[in-house]
């Protein structure tokens, strides 16, 4: 494992990120990218699992970077993420991959991933890797959006339970002030700035996204956000969001 000496740079808002990369040229690349951004710092490299969990559990760390294949095991990120994620919530996990296939984005996110993204893309395609780490360090997600709508044709849009009725795709399930919850995802502000927006208490912002979970069969906000984004269920919130700006 490779630890980084933190005594020169510990300003308060200073990103700590740790790196899961069994690849030596992929390990200097990532570090040489995040090194040169001034609100981060490096605390670790490895590409050993207990290494790894040995380090989130002894010092803060806001950003675990996780390759998904580590030498022979292909799922190597999955265990290191589930890992984490049974220590701390406060660690977000990004999968950093050359295997961007839907299985692995599904085993991901149910996992807890907050980022999926591709180590290697069209410019363009997707925020860098140092835009990755600041959207989930700020609390937000980020998931490859060309898999997300794949991942609409493993789901049953077309009928969706919710209160032991069927509601179709023309039938918009979600409520006007869920659409409008919903639909502060895409600004990745969290539930006590949306309840300032919407003034509503946070508590009841965390229940409304409970019941949106229920109504669209998904455990994440981000997926539930794009996955109301296709079938336009909030394009009367987004355009009231955007007109008060």
């Amino acid at each position: 494992m490779v630890s980084m000496n933190s005594s020169e740079r510990q300003p308060q808002n200073t990103i700590r990120v740790v790196i899961f990369e069994d690849n030596k040229m992929e390990q200097i690349g990532i570090r040489t990218e995040l090194d040169a951004q001034p609100d981060m710092e490096i605390v670790g490299m490895t590409s050993d699992l207990g290494e790894l969990l040995e380090l989130v559990g002894g010092v803060e760390v806001d950003v675990a970077i996780l390759d998904l294949k580590i030498y022979d095991n292909e799922k190597g990120g999955l265990e290191a993420l589930r890992g984490i994620k049974q220590m701390t919530a406060n660690t977000k996990c990004l999968i950093f991959t050359n295997y961007d296939e839907l299985p692995n984005l599904i085993l991901s996110i149910d996992a807890g991933a907050e980022g999926f993204a591709r180590k290697v893309c069209r410019p363009g395609q997707q925020p860098d890797l140092p835009e990755l780490v600041r959207m989930l360090a700020s609390g937000g997600h980020y998931y490859v959006s060309d898999l997300i709508l794949e991942m609409r044709k493993y789901l049953d849009f077309s009928q969706i339970e919710t209160n032991k009725k069927r509601v179709t795709r023309e039938k918009n399930p979600l409520t006007s002030q869920e659409q409008k919850v919903l639909s502060f995802v895409g600004n990745r502000l969290p539930d006590s700035e949306i309840g300032k927006q919407l003034t509503i208490s946070e508590n009841t912002v965390t229940a409304h996204f409970k019941n949106i979970f229920d109504k669209l069969g998904v455990r994440d906000r981000f997926v539930a956000y794009q996955m109301a984004l296709v079938e336009g269920w909030l394009e009367n919130s987004t355009s009231e969001n955007n007109s008060k700006k």
